[in-house]
């Protein structure tokens, strides 16, 4: 790599370490959202620094990013619900801190990791869950029309899950 023509010796040349810097501004890495259900039954959203994790009562539901970047949406809760907005006009707008960073859905350029997520609503209206399914099984809930944001799967199983929630208490 250098173009030292006399090799080091005992030099492990297939040993190349790169220090990354996970507070530069560039990097913007997925996190885990979790899913915590309170004792009231009310369902929240939110990176592990935001909520309070409870064995049994949390789980990763999906990834999103926790700061914004171009063609983000910022996503908060409000009146049980999640609720989308530009992240440009967030900075303009009195909304509260958002929950996370999520992608639009006509985001150019979308990683092929990602995945929508639709809101599902009960038919009395009354409540909602969201999913990256397209279809979801539960009984008298549909699906809204278009997606509200791409966020990224969970890759671990859901035993793997609840484990780590688990290791995080």
């Amino acid at each position: 790599f250098s173009g030292n023509p006399d090799a080091t010796p005992r030099y492990d040349y297939n040993q190349v370490m790169y220090k990354l810097d996970m507070a530069d501004p560039r990097l913007i890495l997925p996190v885990p959202i979790y899913r915590v259900v309170a004792a009231d039954g009310s369902v929240t959203f939110g990176t592990a620094a935001q909520v309070h994790l409870r064995p049994g009562q949390s789980r990763i539901e999906f990834f999103a990013l926790d700061r914004t970047k171009d063609g983000a949406v910022a996503v908060w809760m409000a009146g049980g619900r999640l609720k989308v907005i530009s992240a440009k006009l967030l900075a303009e707008a009195e909304a509260p801190r958002p929950l996370f960073y999520a992608l639009s859905p006509d985001a150019k350029d979308k990683p092929a990791t990602t995945r929508p997520l639709y809101e599902y609503v009960s038919d009395d209206g009354q409540h909602c869950e969201y999913s990256t399914q397209a279809e979801m099984s539960k009984p008298g809930y549909r699906r809204s029309e278009a997606p509200m944001c791409l966020v990224w799967n969970n890759p671990m199983a859901p035993e793997l899950t609840d484990a780590f929630v688990s290791e995080m208490e």
